[in-house]
């Protein structure tokens, strides 16, 4: 029979057994007020748990009086642990309260993040559930440099075609070859570094155009000549000569010179 048994049939107290500490709960509790045993050192939840699952056995062959004196010991050790854990003062009691306030508050941020993570979680997922304007479902796959060269080719394609109201560009006679007019890119570096060596000020990409008869009539040499100072830019940017700015979409594309360009 164990032993919590033999002590609840002999009228005794349940037997406690954790760390620290083993023997009737009487004895523990005479023990903490003689300050022979540190309460502070012994767990109280093992301690619950086992006078709880004492009571439970003893129902029905232990007195219910006896039972009582049971809840009024534990009551008792309950008390005197709840007093080692009270505030020595009034600063001490201030200090709680204002640790007890943070630690409410950093639960509730908690709380606040994770509300958060889970409606970011929730909402459709950039590039799995959806794909941002002009990029095909396939991006999400593009793992080599030739197939990122190749969107990057079919996208430039996509910008050189006639916009809507533009009309076609006029078809070139067989044998006939494109006119030497298109701005490259090598040309748009020349002209933007010209441009910027005479002017402090913020410089819009679209003033960087060429003044030519073919990129001003002609539509597709247009976007040819602007994808070209595009490059140009973001070639510069890269060598630390300027420093590329767009405030809002669609918005011009505005070039600030480095201080140390």
């Amino acid at each position: 029979m164990p032993r919590s048994d033999v002590a609840a049939e002999a009228g005794q107290t349940p037997w406690l057994d954790v760390a620290g500490y083993e023997g009737p709960l009487d004895l523990l509790l005479e023990l903490v007020k003689r300050h022979k045993l540190d309460l502070a050192k012994l767990p109280l939840l093992p301690l619950i748990e086992q006078f709880i699952a004492a009571l439970a056995d003893a129902a029905g062959h232990v007195p219910l009086d006896r039972q009582g004196d049971w809840v009024v010991q534990a009551s008792q050790l309950v008390l005197l642990r709840a007093q080692l854990l009270r505030p020595a003062d009034a600063a001490e009691a201030e200090d709680a309260v204002a640790e007890a306030g943070r630690r409410v508050a950093q639960l509730n941020e908690l709380l606040r993040v994770q509300a958060a993570a889970a409606w970011l979680t929730a909402r459709p997922q950039l590039h799995q559930d959806r794909w941002d304007r002009g990029l095909p479902e396939r991006w999400n796959m593009v793992d080599t440099m030739a197939e990122r060269q190749l969107a990057f080719w079919e996208a430039l394609l996509a910008v050189l075609e006639p916009r809507e109201g533009e009309g076609a560009p006029a078809a070139l006679p067989v044998g006939a070859v494109w006119p030497r007019e298109v701005w490259r890119v090598p040309d748009a570096l020349a002209h933007i570094r010209r441009l910027l060596l005479d002017t402090d000020r913020p410089l819009d990409l679209l003033r960087c155009l060429p003044d030519l008869p073919a990129v001003r009539d002609h539509p597709v040499q247009r976007r040819a000549a602007l994808a070209s100072s595009f490059v140009a830019a973001l070639e510069l940017e890269r060598e630390g000569k300027v420093t590329l700015v767009q405030e809002q979409y669609p918005a011009g594309i505005l070039m600030l010179r480095s201080r140390h360009a």
